[in-house]
């Protein structure tokens, strides 16, 4: 089967491709601030923190989040993905292409469980489809435990 959706590790050297969707979701962003915070993402160990993007066939841009690695008291890593911004298509194929590629990136890094931060703007359409996406994917009955929760931990809530 044909995947209408890809992943991309976003690069520095191609923040500027980015930018329009990062816009989206802070409109007072400038370019020179969103390739700054990029290359931050970007710096340092291999593997522990970077930006994916979803590029559908064509090389468009239609999604992205930061992601890092962290671990847990009670052992474990955990994948804490974050500024997840979504260009709103019709349909859930980009929510299902997004929650794809978040379980591959856990299932890659060994993680343990999986924390999903949602900006307080994101509003209920996106975490009604993240949690629609995840639950399409079959994550409860797989050991690894989704959160889903609000910036500034703010109406948290386990997705199981």
């Amino acid at each position: 089967m044909h995947e209408i959706f890809h992943r991309d590790h976003l690069r520095p050297d191609r923040a500027r491709q980015a930018y329009a969707l990062a816009r989206l979701h802070d409109p007072t962003l400038t370019l020179h601030q969103w390739t700054g915070l990029v290359r931050q993402w970007t710096r340092g160990q291999k593997r522990r923190w970077g930006v994916i993007g979803i590029k559908d066939a064509r090389g468009y841009l239609h999604a992205l989040f930061s992601y890092r690695l962290d671990n847990r008291l009670s052992g474990g890593k955990v994948l804490h993905v974050s500024d997840l911004i979504v260009a709103h298509l019709p349909g859930q194929a980009i929510y299902s292409a997004i929650v794809k590629e978040i379980m591959h990136l856990a299932r890659e890094t060994g993680c343990a469980s999986i924390l999903v931060e949602l900006a307080r703007r994101s509003g209920k359409q996106t975490e009604s489809a993240i949690r629609n996406a995840f639950a399409g994917a079959g994550y409860a009955s797989r050991p690894l435990p989704v959160f889903l929760c609000e910036r500034l931990g703010i109406g948290r809530s386990a997705l199981n």
